[in-house]
């Protein structure tokens, strides 16, 4: 499987005039998180942190990170059109509560 490149957060960053110091310092990010940034390791970040991310530098998710494939990704495209092909349709009683997703009977009495 790929991995995500966060290159395009630091360059963001970059581009803000913020530094690490700033980020731990006056926006509460934790020091461990922005070493692991900056120090270009793949930091592993939670929704939270990306959510802090994109609120200070006034961005969306994508506009941080992007996924870059590797070799293994083509077994995983396999593995995803055999699930296509084999899976049945849908069937309501799937579902912990079926009720939700019943369709009512059609009136056959015409009082309509």
């Amino acid at each position: 499987m790929g991995y995500i490149d966060f290159s395009p957060l630091l360059e963001r960053l970059n581009k803000s005039g913020l530094s690490g110091y700033s980020l731990y310092t006056y926006f509460g990010f934790d020091r461990g998180t922005v070493s692991k940034l900056l120090g270009k390791a793949n930091p592993g970040f939670n929704i939270r942190t990306i959510a802090q991310f994109c609120c200070i530098l006034e961005c969306e998710p994508g506009d941080l990170m992007r996924y870059v494939p590797t070799e293994d990704d083509e077994k995983y495209r396999v593995r995803k059109e055999e699930v296509i092909q084999r899976r049945t349709h849908f069937k309501p009683t799937q579902f912990s509560n079926p009720s939700i997703c019943t369709i009512p009977e059609k009136d056959t009495d015409n009082n309509h």
